[in-house]
């Protein structure tokens, strides 16, 4: 399902929809990310806070976040292994243009999307990268924590999403790892504000966003947003 117009109405909620994943060559990084996604209202993450982030680079470009899974692979979402054949992980990473001495680099041997994935109805974005070599966790870099098979996500609940989005439409990407919280919203809720898109799967995506009025949001111009 694609965001053709993701401000349609006065009263539409600002969503994120994620696939159920709730949760380098420095100098020649570019400012402006091949998906241009967004971190609206978000601060600066610490060095050691999310220390599963990684950054997807593809020939020195930042492409997509993802995160460690294992020592062995990255999660990242299937849209972002439709954009380039090949990826580097940079675990690690906080500035993408000014090294902390941190950082990472691990090659990707193969990259598999989910079976089930469909770029039209969004549904089943996952794409799973096993790295060519170990990572080793410490305070900086480590595996996120999953929620189990079947576990709910309560209404309004909060959740944060972390990246190197721009911070404004058409605005350039981040330096720095930026994260924003967000609250879950229901199914029901969800469904309704994009019925001209479709509506939703349900069992497939959670919803998760502010008021019309403004306020701390993540999301994509391509797609809406993947965490």
């Amino acid at each position: 399902m694609q965001s053709k117009s993701p401000h349609k109405t006065a009263t539409m909620f600002r969503l994120i929809i994620a696939s159920l994943l709730v949760v380098s060559s420095y100098g020649r990084v570019v400012r402006k990310p091949m998906l241009d996604g967004r971190i609206v209202g978000g601060e600066e993450v610490g060095l050691r806070e999310i220390p599963w982030q990684v950054s997807l680079q593809s020939f020195g470009d930042h492409v997509c976040g993802g995160f460690i899974l294992d020592e062995k692979n990255v999660i990242t979402a299937a849209h972002c292994c439709d954009a380039v054949s090949t990826f580097i992980v940079v675990a690690g990473e906080h500035d993408l243009f000014e090294p902390s001495g941190h950082e990472v680099e691990v090659d990707v041997t193969r990259m598999v999307k989910h079976e089930a994935y469909d770029e039209f109805k969004f549904t089943n974005d996952i794409c799973l990268l096993w790295l060519a070599t170990s990572l080793s966790f410490s305070d900086y870099i480590a595996n996120a924590t999953m929620p189990s098979a079947g576990d709910d996500f309560e209404d309004g609940a909060n959740m944060t999403v972390s990246g190197w989005g721009s911070t404004q439409e058409g605005g350039a990407i981040s330096d720095v790892l930026l994260k924003v919280n967000v609250a879950i919203v229901n199914d029901t809720t969800c469904d309704q504000a994009y019925a001209d898109f479709g509506g939703i799967e349900e069992n497939a995506h959670i919803c998760a966003g502010t008021m019309p009025e403004g306020g701390a949001d993540s999301c994509q111009v391509r797609y809406l947003a993947s965490v």
